[in-house]
C-alpha cells in the first residue's frame, strides 16, 4: 500500500516537472545533499540579490569610463 502510493504520487509529481527549475532525484544522500546545496548557493548568486553589491560596483567603476 504505501509503495502504490508513493508511485502514484510519482506519477502526479512527473506531470509538472517541466515546471520546475531544478530536478534533484533522491536516489543517494550525499549526492541529493550536494545538488540541493549547489541550488541554494546559485540562488544567492542571483542578480536579483544582489542589487546593492552590484549598485557599488557598477558606482567603483564608474571612475574608469573615459
Amino acid at each position: 500500500e504505501m509503495i502504490d502510493r508513493r508511485l502514484r504520487r510519482a506519477v502526479e509529481e512527473t506531470e509538472y516537472m517541466r515546471r520546475y527549475d531544478y530536478v534533484i532525484v533522491n536516489d543517494d544522500l550525499q549526492t541529493c545533499v550536494q545538488e540541493t546545496h549547489a541550488v541554494i548557493q546559485s540562488a544567492h548568486l542571483r542578480v536579483a540579490h544582489n542589487g546593492e553589491f552590484i549598485e557599488e560596483l557598477c558606482r567603483d567603476f564608474q571612475k574608469f569610463k573615459k
